[in-house]
């Protein structure tokens, strides 16, 4: 059909006006004004479904902020917050762009290529359309009934439905928060049903469609808001599922599967477990019904409760999780937020088959929930003056680690949204805090290394990452490097630094002060030649001739100095809040003031345990950018101000230095990172003397795999891997395969793949991978192998794991 085939006075040539009600009347100005009837249809359908769905969902949402309505919610304890109803309506809204805008524009045209009526007038009687719509509410209630029940089933539910079951206390703007592929598999049944009708009757005006879109929007949107009120529709048609038969089945799984009317259910038995929880409130409510309200309000929980952790379990099921994930989220899920730490604490590595990330939603969302309120109630995004409480931070440290462990045990990680918490807790004043943050923002840098945007979808404030990134001031004129700062005990060289070299002296552009349009362009000039300079050295900025503080009004540079005594004198976050007050530093300046500040505290005498952990801060900094950001950023702003940082790293990595294993497994993070720049590939072969047999490399691969074989080992398991999948990066170029092959690596693989431990099976089968690319990818390894008797080790190893006493526990972990 053209778009200029029918021009509006022809629509209307032999209509009589005068016989036309009112709306009948708008419906002829509205089409002549448009001039087109496809345009004028399209656009008409598609902005009366946003005004009804939003229109419709804007009493809830105000119902939800006022707490005089929480006695009608069926889940009183769990109110949508502002950011929970932001982040569905985005996906609301994406949905109804890229899948119900194209749907309802071309609705018009194929229902018109059947018989529907759409610009002409007079409109059908509301005798007529009132059988119609009754027969599209029947035909949706049966269509969603079976497609729903399909939705639950395996790869549909896991896949699909799952983003719609995110919320077990559903609200308004939850009805259509679902999938694309959900939208159109439900959609279907809205208008298939006047399709049908349509295409054998050949008498169906749109504007009962109209009517019939409003009221399943209604239906649809009241369902889900959570609430039920004595004046409720269910209270008034007993057939009518309403909120209450609909908020079953989110906060149970099962059960309830039909949307407008209850029958389909009770002819099919999809409500026996509905029922029956209903028999048991209302025998607890009679049996309580001289309880104090709070008492019944513990009941109706605890009832509730029980409901949710079979769901709980039938979800896990649908997905095909084994049932000791399912239990294990209903511990998290069921332990207040004092006790987490407890229960995560116990949890040191992953015992368990690789899940979906999906099933761990909710977890995440109770995770989500202890951080906000963490940054929350110590001010975290802006300053940080009381230190957490041990149990805060012990709680706050166990979310991060087992969030760690999820990352790097889930599938479909890209359903992780936590990013935004994480990223300030980089600026809290406990750097055990931040050094987790960092490594549960590592994991995701790694898995999508060097793919577009990956920094913006980690919401990594690159300024940031780089005042975290940059070296220490002042330590290059001193011969101060890496290996000094990082050792346990101390160093007599950074004890001999003069007091100057442990001063702050950091410089800012004001942004408050008026100025002309000539006065903005210098000062970004200003900026521009700052950052030609390295901000780090020394001999630019001499500590022992400070800048004066500059105040005057308008004058654009400010230049703060901080001395040694000023430096003991307070905590870190109290002496930047001070800072900050006096020079009225800007928000987007405090993050580089923090790190300057922190740098030269540490630089004191005693400092050696922060001093430990500001390198490794600095360490998983620079993996993580070298993960996210491309090299031609990396050589300005890394590599220019300091060329050597990949030997200094590599120094860490030395077996007879005092070098904690933490760091050490951030600085192999860092190489392996590094390594990724095609340009600094080879620079950190040479620094880690990749082809030598008793090199950096080769001397800790053996000492870690042979500590590893020890009953005794105190290796962690984070170390080996990240050292191992080091190895297989640079393995897996043809110049660091060939040297790290003639350096022996294979020899040591096959000792270490008779390392019978039961708990270092992970360790196996990370070598076994290593072992199986080094022999497909290059010719001359195989016979090294052979040789080495790789073959008789690796049958009798297979012929151990077969042995009939293996017991199942050995089994089950081999497996997995």
């Amino acid at each position: 059909m053209s778009f200029n085939s029918t021009t509006s006075p022809d629509l209307y040539a032999t209509t009589n006006f005068s016989s036309l009600n009112w709306f009948e009347q708008q419906w002829v100005a509205w089409y002549i004004a448009i001039g087109n009837p496809i345009i004028a249809t399209g656009l008409m359908s598609f902005l009366l479904h946003e005004i009804v769905y939003f229109g419709r969902a804007l009493p809830w949402i105000i119902i939800d902020a006022i707490p005089y309505f929480r006695k009608w919610k069926l889940q009183a304890a769990k109110v949508p917050t502002p950011k929970e109803q932001w982040e569905c309506t985005k996906l609301v809204l994406f949905s109804h762009f890229t899948i119900e805008l194209p749907t309802i524009w071309l609705f018009h045209p194929l229902a018109e290529s059947i018989g529907m009526s759409t610009y002409q007038v007079p409109f059908p009687s509301l005798k007529t359309m009132a059988p119609q719509v009754a027969f599209f509410f029947f035909f949706e209630d049966l269509f969603h009934f079976l497609a729903h029940q399909a939705l639950h089933t395996g790869p549909l539910y896991k896949h699909i439905h799952k983003i719609h079951h995110k919320y077990s206390a559903p609200f308004g703007l939850a009805a259509e928060y679902a999938h694309p592929a959900e939208v159109m598999i439900l959609g279907t049944g809205t208008i298939a049903g006047p399709l049908l009708y349509c295409y054998f009757t050949r008498d169906f005006h749109i504007v009962t469609m109209y009517i019939w879109i409003t009221l399943r929007l209604f239906q649809a949107i009241d369902s889900h808001s959570g609430y039920d009120f004595p004046w409720s529709l269910q209270h008034i048609l007993p057939f009518w599922s309403g909120a209450e038969h609909h908020d079953f089945h989110h906060m149970a799984f099962t059960n309830n599967f039909s949307t407008s009317f209850r029958w389909w259910d009770r002819i099919f038995g999809t409500d026996d477990k509905y029922r029956a929880y209903r028999a048991r409130v209302d025998a607890a409510k009679k049996a309580m019904k001289n309880a104090s309200k709070d008492e019944q309000a513990a009941m109706e929980k605890k009832l509730m409760d029980e409901v949710e952790a079979e769901g709980i379990r039938a979800e896990a099921e649908a997905e095909g999780s084994p049932p000791q994930i399912a239990e294990l989220i209903l511990k998290l899920l069921n332990t207040n937020t004092d006790d987490l730490h407890d229960v995560l604490s116990q949890i040191d590595v992953w015992k368990w088959p690789r899940t979906d990330l999906n099933t761990w939603i909710k977890v995440l969302n109770k995770f989500d929930s202890v951080l906000e309120d963490v940054v929350r109630e110590y001010h975290v995004e802006d300053l940080q003056l009381t230190e957490f409480t041990p149990l805060t931070k012990r709680t706050v440290t166990a979310v991060l680690r087992f969030e760690r462990l999820l990352l790097e045990n889930s599938t479909n990680r890209k359903m992780f949204n936590s990013y935004d918490r994480i990223n300030t807790l980089l600026f809290c004043e406990d750097l055990d805090v931040v050094i987790l943050s960092l490594n549960v923002l590592l994991r995701p840098a790694q898995q999508y290394s060097s793919q577009t945007a990956v920094s913006h979808a980690l919401g990594l404030s690159t300024p940031r990452l780089l005042s975290l990134v940059k070296r220490w001031p002042h330590l290059r004129e001193y011969g101060i490097g890496l290996i000094d700062l990082a050792k346990t005990a101390g160093s007599s060289e950074v004890d001999r630094l003069p007091a100057e070299a442990r001063e702050v002296n950091f410089s800012f552009y004001k942004t408050d002060s008026p100025s002309d349009g000539g006065k903005d362009q210098e000062k970004e000039r200003e900026k521009e030649n700052k950052m030609e300079i390295d901000p780090f050295d020394a001999s630019q900025l001499s500590p022992r001739k400070p800048p004066a503080p500059t105040t005057a009004p308008g004058s654009g540079a400010i230049a703060i100095h901080v001395s040694e005594e000023q430096l003991a004198s307070k905590p870190v976050m109290v002496l930047l809040s001070d800072l900050v007050n006096t020079y009225k530093v800007p928000d987007d300046e405090k993050f580089e003031l923090l790190s300057r500040i922190r740098a030269a505290k540490a630089l004191a005498p005693g400092q050696e345990a922060d001093r430990v952990k500001l390198v490794t801060v600095r360490l998983l900094a620079i993996a993580i950018y070298g993960h996210t950001h491309p090299e031609g950023q990396a050589s300005t702003s890394l590599f220019l101000y300091e060329p050597d940082v990949i030997p200094h790293i590599a120094e860490l990595l030395h077996i007879d230095q005092d070098i904690p294993i933490r760091l050490q497994t951030t600085a192999v993070a860092a190489l392996d990172s590094l390594a990724r720049y095609r340009q600094r590939n080879q620079e950190v072969l040479t620094a880690v003397n990749a082809g030598v047999n008793h090199g950096i490399l080769m001397a800790l691969v053996r000492k870690t795999l042979a500590d590893a074989a020890t009953p005794d080992s105190m290796v962690p398991q984070s170390f080996i891997e990240a050292l191992l999948n080091f190895v297989a990066y640079i393995s897996s170029h043809s110049t660091g395969g060939n040297m790290v092959v003639g350096a022996g690596l294979i020899p040591v693989l096959i000792q270490a793949i008779d390392n019978r431990l039961p708990g270092r099976l992970p360790v196996l089968s990370k070598i076994m991978q290593l072992v199986d690319n080094i022999l497909y990818g290059y010719t001359n390894a195989f016979n090294i192998f052979c040789t080495s008797r790789g073959i008789e080790t690796l049958v009798n190893r297979i012929e151990v794991r077969s042995a009939p006493h293996r017991t199942a526990k050995d089994a089950y972990e081999f497996h997995f």
